[in-house]
């Protein structure tokens, strides 16, 4: 009656044979060979200046789009009234033909400049090679 009620309420762990364990012990194993060189991958890439470099544009390039995603119509709107004022007093700054070339040059520089400045190069890149354009 005893050994009955005892093992009802005792909890047993899991019956693992030797195959099993040494499976499970490979793969542990063979996961921190992975990551080992995980390390010594990111070490190496996080030494290189190239990266550096790479990084610093990828974060300027992301920011860059960001700022003109959200807020350069605010920021080309201040801009503009405020610079158009410095004309003149007598001259209201909406009917100012002077902001609205001001806000066109802006999204030109911002929008379209980019995309052709980048085809431009590429055509460079693609005469000159590569690393002629880089140096």
């Amino acid at each position: 009656e005893s050994e009955a009620s005892s093992s009802l309420c005792a909890v047993r762990a899991p019956i693992r044979d030797e195959a099993s364990l040494s499976a499970a012990a490979a793969a542990q194993r063979a996961l921190a060979a992975q990551w080992v060189k995980v390390r010594a991958f990111l070490r190496d890439i996080f030494r290189h200046r190239n990266f550096a470099i790479f990084a610093a544009v990828m974060f300027i390039q992301q920011f860059n789009c960001t700022f003109n995603t959200n807020f350069f119509s605010i920021m080309t709107g201040s801009f503009v009234t405020s610079t158009s004022s410095f004309r003149g007093s007598d001259a209201p700054a909406s009917d100012d033909q002077g902001g609205t070339s001001q806000s066109l040059a802006m999204y030109i520089g911002a929008f379209i400049l980019p995309h052709f400045l980048a085809a431009v190069v590429a055509a460079i890149v693609a005469v000159a090679g590569c690393y002629s354009v880089i140096r």
